[in-house]
């Protein structure tokens, strides 16, 4: 079994097709999605199985140790 890549996606509302392709990837697992409106974030998680939720704020991400890269 290899390690997956632990993805969190910023900007819920208009990632989704990054969603889309990171759980399509086998190697990548999305564990978390951030947005400015909770609510935005809270109905993508729950359309995409995404067990992890915030507001956005980057340290969120940090916090899960999951690698920021800039877009």
């Amino acid at each position: 079994m290899t390690n997956k890549l632990k993805v969190g996606i910023v900007g819920a509302s208009c990632r989704q097709s990054f969603v889309r392709s990171f759980q399509a990837i086998e190697e990548t697992d999305v564990t978390a999605i951030c947005d400015l409106n909770i609510n935005t974030a809270e109905r993508v998680a729950n359309q995409f199985n995404i067990d992890q939720k915030f507001r956005q704020r980057i340290s969120n991400l940090a916090v899960l140790r999951i690698p920021i890269f800039p877009s």
